[in-house]
C-alpha cells in the first residue's frame, strides 16, 4: 500500500475538476455516482495508520479493546458478480487481535493474496462505508458486501478445512461513517426491519445490525482536546451551515495544530482540505478559497503540490537517492515562505519536526539551497 496519496491522483479520484463552459465554472461533485466527499474519505482511510486511529479512538465498541489490536491489512474491495457485474465496497480491513505471522503472495489484479489461512478466533473483518447523503438502500448494500466477503473467505479456504464440523467464517463488522447537513441518519440500521412483516416470522428472519458513526455527534471541544489527524478532519467536516466565521475559526485552529502532524499526515490533511473544503464552501474555486483564508493557505497548497511532484518524478526516473533531498528542499520552501509571512513566534506551531530543524538552523539550509533547482526546474516559492 502506498505511504502517501499523490495530489494529482487524489484530485482525479475525487472528481474535483472544474469544467469551464461559456465562461462559467461548474464543478463535478461525483465520480461514477459517488460523492467527492465520500471518495475523499476513502482515499484517507486507505492509509493504515489513519484507519487504526479511527478504530482505536473513535469506535467505542463493547466487544473491542483497542489495546488488543495488533495489526490491520487492507483488502481488495472489488467483487465480481456472476463473472459480469462488479460491485465496490469502500474500505475493508482485516483486523488482528493477536500477533500472527501473515504471508502474502505477489500483488496482482485483486491486490495482495493471502497464502496462510487466518486464525478466526482473534480476527475480524471491518467493512466501512462513507456517506455524505441519506441512502435507504444501505441495509441491502451492506448485506451484499458482507455476503461477498464471507463467500471470498469460504472459497479461499481449503475444502478439507471448510468441510469440517468446527469450521467457522470470520465476523464481519459493518459501519457507516456519516456526515451530512441533515445530521441524523434515518435509514434502518436493523436489517430485518427491511423485511416485510418481519415480526410475524420471529427468529427465522435473516438479521444483522450495522453501526453508524456520525461526525456531527462529536463535540467541538472534545475534538480539540484529542490528538491525531482525524480530529482535524472531523472539525472541518462537521455541519456548520454557511457560518463562514466559524469555518475560518476552525481552519485557523487546524493550521495551528498542523506542526503536530508528521509529514505524510500533513500532506493527507492538505489534500483533503484542498478538495472537500474547496468544493463544499467555494464551489471548487481555489482563488476564492485562498482569498478567504489568506496567503497562508496558498503557501500550504504550493508546498503540497511541489512535494508530491518531487516524489512522483523521483520515483518515475529512478532517482530514489535524491528524493529525500528534494523533499527537504520542499520543507525549506515552506519555512522560507512562513518567515516572510509570520512573526518568528508564530512559525514553530506551523512546522513539523523536520521543518523546525530547518527553521532553527535556517542560515545553514539557505546556503545549502541557494543554487539548488528542483527536479522539474521550476520554482516552489509562493
Amino acid at each position: 500500500m502506498p505511504d502517501m496519496v499523490n495530489q494529482n491522483q487524489y484530485e482525479e479520484s475525487v472528481a474535483m475538476q472544474v469544467n469551464v463552459e461559456d465562461g462559467s465554472k461548474k464543478e463535478d461533485n461525483t465520480l461514477k455516482g459517488r460523492s467527492y466527499h465520500d471518495v475523499s474519505y476513502k482515499a484517507l482511510m486507505k492509509r493504515a495508520s489513519v484507519f487504526l486511529e479511527f478504530l482505536k479512538l473513535y469506535c467505542r465498541l463493547s466487544w473491542l479493546d483497542p489495546a488488543t489490536i495488533r495489526k490491520t491489512f487492507l483488502l481488495n474491495t472489488e467483487f465480481e458478480i456472476h463473472d459480469v457485474n462488479r460491485i465496490y465496497a469502500d474500505i475493508i480491513y482485516e483486523v488482528y487481535l493477536k500477533d500472527e505471522s501473515i504471508v502474502y503472495g505477489a500483488k496482482g489484479k485483486g491486490g495482495n493474496e493471502r497464502i496462510n489461512p487466518p486464525d478466526f478466533t482473534d480476527y475480524f473483518i471491518f467493512l466501512l462505508e462513507f456517506q455524505s447523503s441519506i441512502d435507504f438502500t444501505m441495509p441491502f448494500r451492506l448485506e451484499e458486501y458482507m455476503l461477498e466477503i464471507r463467500k471470498r473467505v469460504f472459497l479461499k479456504s481449503q475444502k478439507e478445512i471448510r468441510d469440517l464440523k468446527d469450521y467457522r467464517l470470520p465476523f464481519v463488522f459493518p459501519m457507516v461513517l456519516f456526515s451530512h447537513s441533515q445530521k441524523n441518519w434515518t435509514p434502518n440500521v436493523i436489517f430485518k426491519a427491511s423485511t416485510s412483516e418481519f415480526c410475524k416470522y420471529g427468529e427465522n428472519v435473516v438479521d444483522f445490525v450495522y453501526s453508524v458513526f456520525n461526525v456531527n455527534d462529536l463535540k467541538k471541544e472534545d475534538l480539540m482536546a484529542m490528538e491525531g489527524l482525524l480530529r482535524l478532519i472531523f472539525l472541518l467536516d462537521q455541519e456548520i451551515g454557511r457560518d463562514m466565521a466559524e469555518l475560518k475559526d476552525r481552519y485557523d485552529y487546524v493550521l495551528g495544530e498542523y506542526g503536530k502532524l508528521d509529514s505524510d499526515e500533513q500532506v493527507h490533511l492538505l489534500n483533503w482540505m484542498n478538495v472537500v473544503i474547496r468544493i463544499k464552501y467555494f464551489n471548487g474555486d481555489k482563488n476564492a478559497m485562498t482569498d478567504f483564508f489568506g496567503r497562508e493557505s496558498r503557501i500550504m497548497t504550493i508546498y503540497t503540490d511541489f512535494r508530491e511532484e518531487a516524489r512522483a518524478e523521483g520515483r518515475a526516473e529512478g532517482k530514489a537517492e535524491g528524493i529525500n533531498e528534494v523533499l527537504e528542499y520542499a520543507d525549506y520552501i515552506i519555512v522560507t515562505n512562513f518567515k516572510e509571512l509570520l512573526s518568528e513566534e508564530q512559525i514553530p506551531a506551523r512546522l513539523s519536526d523536520h521543518q523546525l530543524k530547518i527553521f532553527n538552523d535556517y542560515d545553514k539550509f539557505k546556503d545549502k539551497y541557494k543554487d539548488y533547482s528542483p527536479l522539474r526546474g521550476g520554482s516552489a516559492s509562493a
